[in-house]
């Protein structure tokens, strides 16, 4: 079964993604992890150790699980259950 990607760092899975600018990222990043998938708190920790302002241009992309799956193509499209 296809599940989620894992961060690199803490090894955990993850459901939310995420993007700043490239020169954020290198700047905030160890070269090792510059091309790999790290998670938001990861990000956040390294980021706020080095006194980062991240807050203004990061970009949260959140996902759940079914679709996750779906757009894998192990799942066929399920029904919205919108909950209000």
């Amino acid at each position: 079964m296809i599940t989620r990607m894992r961060c690199q760092m803490c090894q955990k899975r993850h459901g939310t993604s995420f993007t700043v600018p490239t020169e954020m990222w290198q700047a905030v990043m160890l070269e090792k992890y510059w091309w790999g998938e790290i998670c938001l708190e990861c990000f956040i920790a390294e980021a706020d150790e080095k006194l980062v302002r991240w807050c203004e241009v990061i970009k949260i992309h959140s996902l759940s699980l079914v679709v996750h799956l779906e757009r894998a193509g192990v799942l066929k499209k399920t029904v919205d259950h919108n909950i209000v």
